[in-house]
C-alpha cells in the first residue's frame, strides 16, 4: 500500500501527462487538417483564377488574330478590285483587237475575191466604164 501510496500520483501524473500530450497532438493534428484545407482551397481558387485569366488571354488572341485578317482583308481589297478590272479591261481589249483583225482579213477576202470576179468578168471596156461610173459617182 505504501507503494500504491507513492506509485499512484507518479502514474497518474505520467498518465494525465500522456494524455495532454496526446489531446495536443490530436489538436495539432486539426490545426495542421484545418491548415491544410485552407491552403488546399486558396490553391483550387488560384488555379480557378489562372485558368480563367488564361481563357481571356487566349480570347483576346483569337479576337486580335481575327482584327488582324480582317484588317489585311480590307487592305487588299481595293488591289484585288484593281487587279480584276485590270483583267476585265484586257479582256475587252483582246476582243476588240481580235475583232479589228477579223474585220481586216475579213475585208482583205472580200477585196481579193471581188477583184478576182471583176477581173474575170469584165473586158477593158465594161472595166474602164465601170473606172468611168465610180469616178463619176464620186465626183457627184
Amino acid at each position: 500500500m505504501a507503494m500504491a501510496k507513492f506509485a499512484y500520483p507518479a502514474i497518474k501524473k505520467a498518465m494525465e501527462a500522456r494524455s495532454e500530450k496526446i489531446q495536443g497532438d490530436l489538436d495539432a493534428a486539426d490545426t495542421a487538417r484545418t491548415e491544410a484545407e485552407g491552403l488546399r482551397a486558396e490553391y483550387d481558387s488560384k488555379i480557378a483564377e489562372a485558368q480563367a485569366e488564361a481563357s481571356r488571354i487566349l480570347e483576346a488572341a483569337r479576337a486580335e488574330a481575327e482584327q488582324v485578317r480582317q484588317d489585311r482583308l480590307a487592305a487588299i481589297e481595293p488591289e484585288i478590285e484593281e487587279k480584276r478590272a485590270q483583267a476585265d479591261a484586257d479582256i475587252e481589249a483582246a476582243k476588240a483587237r481580235a475583232l479589228a483583225d477579223l474585220r481586216t482579213q475579213v475585208t482583205s477576202l472580200a477585196v481579193g475575191a471581188a477583184e478576182q470576179v471583176v477581173k474575170s468578168s469584165l473586158d477593158e471596156a465594161a472595166y474602164a466604164r465601170l473606172v468611168d461610173d465610180y469616178i463619176e459617182s464620186v465626183g457627184n
